[in-house]
């Protein structure tokens, strides 16, 4: 067995980044790895393209770099980040990323990869954790959101913004 060189590289975002989420399609797949990095310091969220450099992809290890497409400000204080996934889009990759902000109770979804704000939906106090799945009885995403503030999950269509139910007791 060989080891690989293990390469940590790191590059400039916003200040105080917080939560990331890394959007890798298919293996397989042309689409570009898509990095999604919330900057808790400046109320923003930064949407990186991560690609290859290198044109001999025989090579073992290759030259990724990133590329910002866009921040995306007035996100209050943005926490942590999850992408929206559909597996049955080619290349298993959506183009949605959920975004929790503890101060203001809110969940901001916002377009990938060009970082429009699609809407912001009030979930409970403090949400933290988000998730976001494609669910096949309705055909959308959905998302999941734990609320620190008072021990909760928060479940909402994340087209319509529309809540669907709280769920209490979850620490």
């Amino acid at each position: 067995i060989s080891a690989q060189a293990l390469r940590v590289d790191s590059f400039a975002t916003g200040l105080r980044p917080l939560g990331v989420d890394v959007i890798r399609p298919n293996f397989r797949s042309e689409t570009p790895v898509i990095v999604v990095v919330a900057n808790s310091g400046q109320d923003s969220v930064s949407i990186f393209r991560v690609t290859n450099q290198n044109t001999n992809i025989g090579d073992p290890i290759s030259d990724y770099r990133p590329e910002l497409l866009t921040t995306v400000g007035g996100i209050p204080a943005p926490y942590a980040v999850a992408s929206c996934i559909n597996p049955s889009l080619s290349g298993n990759f959506g183009d949605r990323v959920l975004v929790t902000s503890p101060g203001d109770g809110s969940v901001t979804v916002v377009h990938l990869p060009d970082g429009a704000i699609l809407g912001k939906v009030s979930v409970g106090p403090q949400p933290r954790a988000v998730g976001c799945f494609w669910d096949t009885l309705t055909s959308s995403y959905k998302g999941v959101v734990s609320n620190a503030g008072d021990d909760s999950l928060t479940v909402f269509d994340v087209s319509s913004l529309r809540l669907e139910s709280a769920i209490p007791g979850v620490p």
